[in-house]
């Protein structure tokens, strides 16, 4: 989507994210991913399957939760959005219907991003097929879409320049999606009070602790249980030197990893207790 119009607020890129935990076979969850161009405004929306009616539901659901008309939405090109029900679904609704081209995966920049910077910093890398993983998985949700647009500031970029090997990107100031939505003139003022007073409703170390609160119950129900590994020798690889240095490097930080790798241990110290072990015996002697 490029243009005079992709400037103004309701242009979105939207794109299907998979919850199958590396199994691609089976049912497994969705999540529907949509960010606005123009202020960076990501709504996330559970999608049980792929069906007709699980893709237009969420998709009437992204449009309501959205705090400006929708006026665009471009996808990539998978079956879930390319077919008549999305067709006539934008028809109905008088929205700009376009894909990406095939094969080229940087034409969603806006949406592909958010993918892992908002979904998986949540909910993580694990399989969810359960109506109970659903319950947790759609709740955070709702707090998440919340704490990213009224309070995460994020970068847009401006002006790419290339010279030989050498690629200058520069981006503007730090901004949340609110704010990007209040200093926007293509919004209505009735919009901005709105999303004003819901602003000043929200608190956002609450909100953190809501979505935590559901990342320990997503990791309780879904989190495989794995037995302790002994440390085997590895070979040691070839020494890889960085071009900048080590207080310079970017350091990924995914705290609901962090938080999987914890429930892992518990459970996996749990099952190495001796009453455990106690217990079973007890089984087996009765059997």
């Amino acid at each position: 989507m490029s243009g005079k119009k992709d400037s103004q607020p309701g242009y979105t890129q939207i794109d299907l994210l998979a919850h199958n935990g590396g199994n691609v076979f089976g049912g497994f969850l969705y999540t529907l991913c949509a960010t606005d161009v123009s202020t960076s405004w990501t709504t996330c929306t559970l999608v049980r399957d792929k069906t007709k009616f699980e893709m237009l539901k969420s998709l009437f659901l992204m449009k309501k939760t959205l705090p400006f008309p929708l006026k665009g939405i471009h996808a990539d090109n998978g079956a879930e959005f390319i077919n008549y029900a999305i067709i006539e679904f934008a028809r109905k609704y008088k929205i700009k219907f376009t894909r990406g081209r095939p094969y080229k995966k940087n034409d969603n920049p806006h949406v592909e991003q958010k993918n892992y910077s908002v979904i998986r910093r949540t909910v993580g890398y694990l399989r969810y097929h359960e109506p109970e993983h659903a319950r947790w998985l759609s709740e955070p949700y709702h707090y998440l879409n919340l704490y990213t647009n009224y309070f995460q500031p994020s970068m847009i970029l401006v002006e790419k320049h290339r010279q030989g090997a050498k690629t200058t990107r520069k981006y503007d100031e730090p901004t949340t999606p609110f704010q990007r939505t209040l200093n926007s003139q293509s919004v209505l003022p009735e919009t901005k009070r709105h999303i004003q007073l819901v602003y000043e409703t929200l608190n956002p170390a609450e909100l953190r602790r809501q979505i935590d609160r559901c990342q320990a119950a997503l990791i309780r129900v879904a989190a495989p249980i794995r037995a302790p590994i002994e440390k085997v020798h590895i070979r040691r690889r070839k020494e890889v030197r960085h071009t900048k240095p080590a207080y310079q490097r970017e350091k990924a930080f995914d705290p609901f990893t962090k938080r999987q790798r914890m429930e892992e241990m518990r459970r996996a110290q749990n099952l190495l207790r001796p009453q455990n072990f106690a217990r079973q015996d007890v089984k087996e002697a009765t059997v």
